[in-house]
């Protein structure tokens, strides 16, 4: 496999290389999801392959390597690294790749049977494009009703688009207010302001820094 494609090779063994590491920190820092999410990757990784071995066909260079990219920006940078929350275009850069990944892919399937002998189907150019945005197009729309059903029915956040409506917390209870202590300050004032952005954050953008509200001096309506 090396001699045969060096290009893919090299990039699988660098990818692999940075995803183990990311393992292993994950590991010292007991972040045990992180560790979920990159074991997930490296079978990821080999699901090409197996795929090529399995079908008996062989995937461009270029495809390949998009695709092992695709995942390491997607898992790694994207949920581990939060480059989801960093960059605000990294979402839609990763929803237009796919777009055209899961063309090309769509394409070669379709490719195929045009090609194999044993079935007697010739379609047209314009026919295998057709098919081939349509399957893009479907394979976006059922990964967005997977995204949607994992944020409502696990509270995974995977849309990214999590809005904090309520905040538990004794500290913020009306009966201390009705003390004539404002929490918000005291917390600011203590130098607990990092105690304060836990509270204003998603738990899974804890770790990345997530968006939260500077307190602003004045008392609790």
């Amino acid at each position: 496999f090396a001699k045969q494609r060096p290009k893919v090779f090299t990039v699988y063994v660098i990818l692999r290389l940075l995803v183990v590491a990311a393992l292993v920190r994950s590991a010292m820092l007991k972040e045990y999801e992180s560790m979920f999410v990159c074991l997930l990757v490296l079978v990821l990784f080999m699901l090409p392959s197996f795929l090529e071995r399995k079908l008996k066909i062989e995937l461009p260079d270029t495809l390949e390597i998009i695709i092992l990219v695709f995942i390491f920006a997607a898992e790694i940078l994207g949920e581990l690294e939060c480059y989801f929350i960093q960059y605000p275009n990294w979402d839609t850069i990763l929803h237009t790749t796919s777009g055209f990944l899961c063309a090309a892919i769509g394409f070669s399937l379709v490719n195929l049977l045009n090609k194999d002998n044993r079935i007697s189907l010739s379609l047209s150019p314009l026919y295998m494009a057709i098919a081939a945005f349509c399957f893009s197009m479907t394979i976006g729309v059922l990964w967005e009703f997977i995204e949607f059903s994992a944020d409502r029915l696990f509270l995974l956040d995977m849309q990214k688009d999590t809005v904090i409506t309520t905040i538990s917390s004794v500290a913020l209870d009306a009966a201390y207010i009705r003390l004539g202590r404002n929490p918000v300050e005291d917390v600011y004032e203590e130098g607990q302001l990092e105690a304060f952005k836990h509270t204003h954050c998603h738990p899974q953008h804890q770790r990345c820094g997530g968006e939260w509200s500077e307190p602003r001096p004045g008392r609790l309506s």
